[in-house]
Order: C-alpha cells, then sequence, then structure tokens
C-alpha cells in the first residue's frame, strides 16, 4: 500500500502544476503545521530563491526568511506600514498573515517587478498561497498613467498659451483644441472635438479652408495666411495663420496655429481696425488680410422678450401700452402653445375663431378705445380675407413652428410697422392722427432684412442712442433729410433704392446745401461689396461687417459721431 502511495502523490503533484501553469499561477500548499506540501515550479520564475527551500516538510518560517533575503522585504511594506522593518519582525507579521482566513496583496520585488500574493487558510488548518506575475500588467498601467501625465501637461500647457491652437487628424476632425480656440469660436472643448470646420462656418470658407487642410497633410508644405476673423464675441481678430503636418502622410496630423496681430496693428484701414499707439503694421498691410470666419452669433446676445416688453409706440396721449395680438385659429393645440408663448413675452392676447369675427371684433373694440399691434393666424385657414385689419401686418402660424421663433417675427413686423400702428391707435382713440416731430437722431440705419433689423435694434438701445431704420435707400434718403442722424450705417443691398445709389443721393445734396459730410458707414457681408478707391470717393472713413456686433458699433459711432451734434450739419 505504501509502495503505491508515493506515485499517486508524484502523480497528483503532476497534475496539480500542470493545472497551475494552465492557470497562469505559481501554487503552494502548507499543512497545518506550516510544513511545505506542495510547491509548483512556477514560484521559482517568481521569486529567486534556492529550490531547496520549495522541498515538501520546508517551514513556512524558513520560507519567508529566504524571501526576505531575496529581496521581497525591501518592497512594498506589510499592510501600507511606511516603516521599514528588520528581519525577524518581517517575517513574524507574514507568519500572522498566513493565518489569516483571506489576505491578498501585491509586491514589489524589484523596481519593474511585481507579484500578486493570494493566501487563503482553510478550516482543517491547510494554507493555499495562490502567486500571479504582475509585472506586464504593472508596467502597463504605469505606461498609460505617464501617457495621461503627458496628455495633461500638453494640454496644460496649449491652455497657457495666449494664440489659439487647434489640432485635426487625417478625416480632417478636431483631436485637440486650447482655451484660447475655444474662446475664438465662444464653445467648450467637449463641442468641438470630434466635429469638422463644416459644423463651425459658412459652406464657403469651409472649402477653402479644407482645401488647404488637404494640401498640407498630404504635401507637407507650410501654409501661412494673414486673416482678419470676427471672434465668437463680436470682437476683430487679426492674426497670421501656420498650418504645419506632424508626423507621416499616412498617419499625420495637421496643426493650426493663429498668431495674433492685433496688437500691433493701428489706425483705421479699409476693414475698418481700429487701434492705438505707434503704427507697427503699415496701413497698406492690412489690405493683405483676407476676411475669414465670422463666429461672432448677434442672437447669443438679443434678449428677444426685453424688445418686446418695450413699447415701440408712443400714442399722442402719452399713454404707454403693451403689445396686442389678435389669434385667429380654430386649433385648440396651437391656441394653447402660442397664447402661453405671448403671455411669457408680456403681449395681450386675443382669440378668435375665424376671419369673419374680426369685423365684430373691430366695433367692440372701437368703443372702448382699443385696436391690435400685429393679426396672427392659423396658416391652415388660408389667406385672410379683406377686413377692418388690412393696415396691420400679419403672420401665419402653425404647429411646426417654434414659440421661441414666434418673438423674432413679431418683432420683426412691428418693426417697420409703427407709424401706421400708431395712426390707428390714435384713429381709435378719437383723435386725429399726429404729426410726430422731426427731432435729431445718433444714428440712422438703412437694412432691409427684418432679423438684422432686430439686431441694430437691440444693440442701439442697449447703447442709449436714438435711432431710425430704414427699409430701403429711398427711405434712408428720407430719413436723412427729415432727422439729420450723426452716423449712417448703411446696407448697400436693399429693394427700390440700393445702399450706392443713396450714397451719392446724399453726398450730393450734402455738396449742393454747403453741408458737412454725413459720416457713413457700409455695412456688407464682404470686403469687395465696395472698393477703397469709390470708399474715398464717397468720403465713405470705415465699413462694418456682417454680423454686427455692439463692441464694433459703439467704436464707430465714438469715432465719428460722438460729441457732433446733429445741428452742426444742418444747412443754415
Amino acid at each position: 500500500m505504501l509502495d503505491d502511495a508515493a506515485p499517486r502523490a508524484r502523480d497528483s503533484s503532476m497534475i496539480l502544476d500542470l493545472v497551475a501553469n494552465g492557470l497562469g499561477l505559481a501554487v503552494l500548499v502548507w499543512d497545518r503545521d506550516d510544513r511545505l506540501l506542495f510547491a509548483a515550479r512556477a514560484v521559482l520564475g517568481l521569486f529567486p530563491i534556492s529550490p531547496s527551500f520549495l522541498e515538501p516538510g520546508t517551514r513556512l518560517r524558513d520560507y519567508l526568511g529566504a524571501l526576505y533575503d531575496a529581496g521581497l522585504g525591501a518592497g512594498i511594506p506589510v499592510e501600507g506600514n511606511r516603516r521599514r522593518v528588520g528581519r525577524e519582525e518581517w517575517i513574524s507579521n507574514r507568519l500572522s498573515l498566513h493565518w489569516r482566513e483571506r489576505f491578498e496583496s501585491v509586491e514589489r520585488m524589484a523596481r519593474r517587478s511585481w507579484v500578486s500574493i493570494s493566501n487563503r487558510r482553510l478550516s482543517n488548518g491547510i494554507g493555499i498561497v495562490l502567486l500571479s506575475d504582475l509585472t506586464q500588467q504593472k508596467l502597463h498601467e504605469e505606461e498609460l498613467q505617464q501617457d495621461r501625465e503627458r496628455v495633461e501637461l500638453t494640454e496644460r500647457i496649449l491652455d497657457e498659451l495666449p494664440n489659439a491652437v487647434c489640432v485635426k487628424d487625417r478625416n480632417l476632425n478636431y483631436v485637440a483644441v486650447n482655451k484660447a480656440f475655444c474662446d475664438m469660436h465662444g464653445m467648450s472643448a467637449s463641442a468641438l472635438l470630434g466635429r469638422s470646420v463644416w459644423d463651425l462656418v459658412d459652406a464657403e470658407f469651409a472649402e477653402r479652408y479644407e482645401n488647404s487642410d488637404r494640401d498640407v497633410l498630404e504635401n507637407g508644405t507650410r501654409h501661412v495666411a494673414p486673416q482678419q476673423i470676427v471672434t465668437a464675441d463680436g470682437e476683430d481678430l487679426w492674426t497670421i495663420v501656420h498650418k504645419f503636418r506632424v508626423g507621416k502622410p499616412a498617419d499625420g496630423l495637421l496643426v493650426t496655429y493663429f498668431s495674433d496681430v492685433t496688437p500691433l496693428i493701428d489706425g483705421f484701414g479699409p476693414l475698418g481696425m481700429e487701434g492705438s499707439g505707434a503704427a507697427l503694421v503699415p496701413r497698406g498691410a492690412i489690405d493683405r488680410f483676407e476676411p475669414a470666419q465670422n463666429l461672432y452669433d448677434p442672437f447669443k446676445a438679443l434678449d428677444v422678450s426685453s424688445l418686446v416688453e418695450t413699447p415701440a409706440i408712443q400714442l399722442p396721449v402719452e399713454v404707454a401700452y403693451r403689445l396686442r395680438i389678435l389669434l385667429v385659429t380654430t386649433c385648440p393645440t396651437l391656441e394653447r402653445r402660442f397664447a402661453d408663448a405671448l403671455a411669457e413675452l408680456s403681449c395681450d392676447v386675443g382669440i378668435v375663431n375665424s376671419f369673419a369675427m374680426l369685423k365684430d371684433l373691430n366695433e367692440a373694440l372701437a368703443g372702448i378705445a382699443l385696436s391690435p399691434n400685429l393679426i396672427l393666424y392659423d396658416e391652415s385657414l388660408g389667406a385672410p380675407p379683406p377686413g377692418p385689419f388690412d393696415a396691420l401686418p400679419h403672420l401665419p402660424v402653425s404647429l411646426h413652428l417654434a414659440p421661441r421663433d414666434l418673438a423674432a417675427q413679431i418683432m420683426a413686423a412691428g418693426l417697420s410697422s409703427q407709424e401706421v400702428v400708431g395712426d390707428i391707435h390714435a384713429q381709435v382713440a378719437g383723435l386725429a392722427p399726429v404729426a410726430q416731430p422731426q427731432t435729431a437722431i445718433d444714428v440712422l440705419v438703412a437694412e432691409d432684412n427684418d432679423i438684422n433689423q432686430i439686431v441694430f435694434a437691440q444693440i442701439l438701445e442697449g447703447l442709449g442712442l436714438s435711432f431710425k431704420i430704414a427699409v430701403n435707400g429711398e427711405e434712408a434718403v428720407a430719413f436723412w433729410r427729415s432727422h439729420h442722424p450723426k452716423l449712417i450705417l448703411m446696407d448697400l443691398a436693399m429693394p427700390v433704392m440700393d445702399g450706392h445709389a443713396a450714397i451719392r443721393t446724399i453726398r450730393a445734396s450734402e455738396e449742393q446745401e454747403a453741408q458737412e459730410p454725413t459720416p457713413i458707414v457700409i455695412v456688407t457681408t464682404q470686403a469687395a461689396d465696395m472698393e477703397a478707391a469709390e470708399m474715398a470717393a464717397l468720403a465713405i472713413p470705415a465699413r462694418l461687417m456682417k454680423p454686427v456686433s455692439p463692441e464694433r458699433v459703439e467704436a464707430l459711432f465714438h469715432r465719428f459721431a460722438a460729441g457732433q451734434p446733429a445741428a452742426e450739419r444742418i444747412a443754415p
């Protein structure tokens, strides 16, 4: 029987050793007297100790002493104890840990070697130790940590740079941006990463930028171009754009660096840039800056609700009133949707179910000296027939129209119908229309686009300036004659009479009547809308690029009109 037991024990040890190797573990088994029963050969690959310490019958104390002598004691101290311990104290601590029901730790053998140790003490006193090599895992974790630290350091350095920097991949999507680039666009890094230039600027500029990006990535040639950018806050940024490739063509990255030269430019060039101090960049060089992306969004700063709440018209009896709107609809959903939205905008809302009811409503309102300012009608009812409110603006609405967009449409209609509404209110009140006094104003705006009219009105009201808005060149000339503005902001593309003809008409009248030229700034989307020679001939000192910003409007007014009474330019 004894002769058969020894071969069976050897076979069991071999099977256990194979299983442990297959699992990637080194196994040690200790009896209740802390004597070694089994040790896998893989233990020698983890600990540089003599094979004699892995023979069956070896005491646990002797095995631990060999580990200490091999350098394990100089590794990570037991249970996070930062105090270095001696050999006997270390062995005693380990013996106590081996008699815990469960104990796990990660030991560092050398500078770049780690071992995971898992102890289990069974109820019968048998102790099992599982060892695994964590060196590759730990090295990989260290590399990842170093990479993260390098990335964080690079991001901190980029964010500290005063100029904007962005990095694109082979698909020309943003993979890295710094704080200055985010500020330039008025967006967070998370909102920019993964997107392309097509998501940020107009198609015309996006195509131009992508062509130069492709050329740099494919050919490795550097691209340098002076550009004038309008940032998200409406400021002009005069910059030298540098593009270059990092890496090989197959996996290269495109780096774009925006070198800000705004402080070096002085005076007003043809693009209307204003500065101060010594002229470090010749004015002629400003022509070389090509207009680039316009990142200013006027509607981010546009408070439409405040526009609606501000009385647009003063009645002859000098009583301010809220905007009164009639909604014609048979749809309960549309009624609730827009009635609530208009109430939030401080509008008085009346609702009727058909166009036929407008006649009866008009008679009822006349009896109490009230009249609406605007008619909203459900477009599913068709075009409104002739009725008592034909002189008022009419706007179609539907469930497809968002309530937030309704406010902008209301103001667009209201700005072009102030005089009509004022006359209607006077007539309903039983008064004859009173001619408004033709007083001098600060700014005359010639703009036919309803949305741009809202933007100009918001900006000029915010600056505390008096103003008039003309919807075409012919009306602009009439307002110039009657209101004698200090400054004219003239759009060039308008119906009836365009901006070119309106400017020439004003200049001819000033020359004939021996008046001082009124400062006129052209409002345009392209720098080439009017050549520098024509601007000089018409005495136009600057241009204002769309979309406009409060800062640029204020700067232009203070430069050309502040402290200059309108009366000084009126012929005696």
